[in-house]
């Protein structure tokens, strides 16, 4: 828990912190990778610390994008939702799984399929995808504050919409 908020929020602070001289120079851009777990719309079990630490990435790269704007700095937040990544192919091979005293105890294999990423919906975005669609949209001239892609991240923008609303 706390290393998702020392690698997610204090890490995305200190590399701005130490970069924005020369951000500033460069009237550079600064992208910061968050979540669609950040707004909520597609709520996980065992996710909550990460989920909240990206939030407060979120919240920070608004912040900052306000703050940064009369240096000509653009700040971008990258939105992404269910991507393959080679992380599951490891997981699944890794002796992931819950210590014998866990609460979960009732439902191990779930927890533990779970924790695999053997529920990972089967239409997720390759990364190469994505990667195309962040270099494209990042190169515009204008580029959008969100960059949003990923396995279903529009239909869950939709749903935090209504819900919020």
């Amino acid at each position: 828990s706390r290393k998702n908020y020392d690698v997610n929020v204090f890490g995305l602070l200190a590399v701005t912190q130490t970069f924005l001289p020369l951000l500033r120079a460069a009237q550079g851009m600064v992208v910061n990778q968050s979540s669609i777990s950040a707004v909520g719309a597609r709520n996980q079990p065992f996710i909550g610390m990460y989920s909240s630490s990206k939030a407060a990435a979120t919240a920070i790269s608004n912040s900052i994008r306000v703050d940064f704007e009369p240096f000509n700095v653009k700040v971008i937040t990258l939105m992404t939702s269910d991507v393959q990544m080679k992380f599951w192919q490891k997981a699944s091979t890794a002796s992931v799984g819950l210590p014998q005293s866990s609460l979960y105890d009732p439902i191990r294999d779930s927890v533990e399929a779970m924790m695999r990423g053997d529920s990972n919906p089967p239409g997720q975005h390759s990364h190469e995808r994505w990667a195309r669609k962040v270099a494209d949209d990042l190169l515009r001239r204008n580029p959008a504050p969100y960059v949003r892609g990923g396995y279903l991240v529009m239909a869950c923008e939709y749903i935090r919409a209504l819900v919020v609303a």
